[in-house]
């Protein structure tokens, strides 16, 4: 449960600076939306991380 919490709150925060206009925080705030899926991906779905690995070699 604290994967979709961290993720909704992590997306929820990218929508906000969105739509205010701080384009320079952005970036930063998606790497933490990212993580949120890394960090649920490495308990839940390890084949998808492989797979990104194989991808980024092509």
């Amino acid at each position: 449960y604290k994967f979709c919490e961290q993720m909704r709150d992590a997306a929820a925060k990218v929508n906000s600076l969105v739509h205010a206009g701080k384009f320079d925080e952005i970036k930063a705030a998606m790497k933490d939306l990212e993580k949120s899926c890394h960090d649920c991906h490495e308990v839940f779905h390890k084949e998808a991380l492989e797979k990104v690995g194989k991808e980024e070699e092509e």
